[in-house]
């Protein structure tokens, strides 16, 4: 694909336009707005489904899927207000709306890390300070912590698995600042244009990585890649939280082997499902906590050792490090859900959620567990099934042999 987000958002910056990224439960969308006009984009790379789904989560006047395949721009017929259309047509369309001097092939060749490393005679050091970039990306915020006494003040060194974040911070691309009353302790952050260089170094670590990623695709299996893509994809990450695994990945799972997975349920182990947003979303986060953790695991070991994830260290507000965690570019998992996109029926989805419901209050009961599934119906925009089975993990087995494919 030679166009991203970020040409997306060059687009529309030249035309004028205010833009924002948008977070869905499907990837982001690119928004756009000048006066009364608004305009959304997205790019495909398979799956149409998938990027209309995106889109129509927030449809603003004109709405755009940007496809490789297409030869004219066409209107998606199921959805009236998405137009289909190549890097080129898209482009074309605002340059000639807009009317910006820019040509439409010096947007889909400019490269910001080219750029960047451009600027510098020493292109190691470019590649390290990049490279630190695109790590800070991925912690998402890294401590330093400073010593206090009456006379001085002095900053513990950590591991510095950020080695050049001083550089970093000195050319404007990161900040920090303390998330507590009393400073002991800094965050440092990417700013805004730090965040879009790290993202570019992204795409051009996949690029690199394509042959091997889809190795690993039909190694794992294109369904489970999806519900473990959608059910990591979290604002600003795709990332998994390390446990001690209960069970080996099973490569011929079947009901009778799902159904002990389902017992893990707790109300801890629960709170992973309350920043959901769609029922597909719900599913696919419960599969990969409870079901096929062991192998979300290893699907995340396997992205680290080719470059598009990394297990990182989680720090506390104080700086104390509290746990490890897989994270990786929430890029990566749009990327995923694209290529081994799949669609579940309604019907498969209304009945998975009845028995859900049934195995939530098992684990949470009384009062207060209704009161949680109903706040976690509510933010999936759903309306609360009524539940009577009072065992119904077999049938929730069931499904869930149905939406793995097994």
């Amino acid at each position: 694909m030679r166009i991203d987000n970020f040409k997306i958002l060059l687009t529309f910056r030249l035309s004028g336009l205010r833009t924002r990224r948008i977070f869905t439960p499907y990837g982001e969308v690119i928004i756009g707005r000048k006066g009364r006009d608004t305009f959304s984009a997205t790019i495909c790379f398979k799956s149409l489904e998938l990027a209309a789904k995106r889109l129509k989560y927030k449809l603003q006047k004109q709405n755009f899927i940007i496809y490789e395949k297409v030869s004219e721009p066409s209107e998606i017929v199921e959805i009236p207000k998405i137009t289909l259309c190549t890097p080129e047509q898209f482009i074309e369309y605002f340059k000639s709306r807009f009317k910006f001097a820019v040509s439409v092939q010096e947007i889909l060749e400019y490269d910001i890390t080219e750029r960047f490393m451009d600027s510098f005679e020493d292109k190691r050091e470019a590649l390290a300070i990049l490279n630190s970039m695109y790590l800070l990306y991925l912690y998402r915020e890294f401590p330093e912590v400073f010593i206090h006494t009456k006379d001085s003040r002095m900053r513990m060194e950590l591991e510095p698995d950020i080695p050049m974040l001083e550089e970093v911070k000195n050319m404007g691309y990161a900040f920090s600042h303390p998330k507590t009353k009393h400073p002991k302790v800094r965050m440092n952050y990417l700013n805004d244009d730090g965040r879009e260089i790290a993202r570019n170094v992204f795409v051009h670590r996949l690029k690199n990585s394509e042959r091997q990623l889809k190795n690993l695709i039909e190694k794992t299996g294109r369904r489970k890649v999806f519900l473990i893509a959608l059910g990591t994809l979290k604002k600003g990450e795709m990332s998994l939280d390390i446990r001690e695994p209960v069970y080996l990945p099973l490569r011929d799972e079947s009901v009778q082997t799902i159904i002990p997975k389902l017992y893990l349920s707790d109300e801890t182990l629960f709170k992973e499902l309350r920043d959901v947003q769609s029922p597909l979303q719900l599913i696919s986060r419960f599969l990969t906590t409870f079901v096929i953790y062991d192998d979300a695991i290893s699907f995340f070991r396997e992205l680290e050792k080719i470059g598009l994830a990394i297990k990182v260290r989680i720090f506390s507000k104080w700086g104390v490090e509290v746990g490890e965690i897989y994270r990786a570019p929430p890029e990566l998992a749009e990327y995923l859900m694209d290529v081994c996109y799949f669609d579940i029926s309604d019907d498969l989805v209304k009945e998975f959620m009845n028995n859900f419901s049934n195995l939530f209050l098992q684990s949470v009961g009384g009062v207060a567990g209704e009161r949680m599934l109903n706040e976690l119906f509510m933010g999936i925009d759903m309306e609360l099934v009524e539940f009577t089975e009072k065992n119904s993990n077999i049938r929730l087995a069931e499904l869930i042999a149905e939406v793995l494919g097994v």
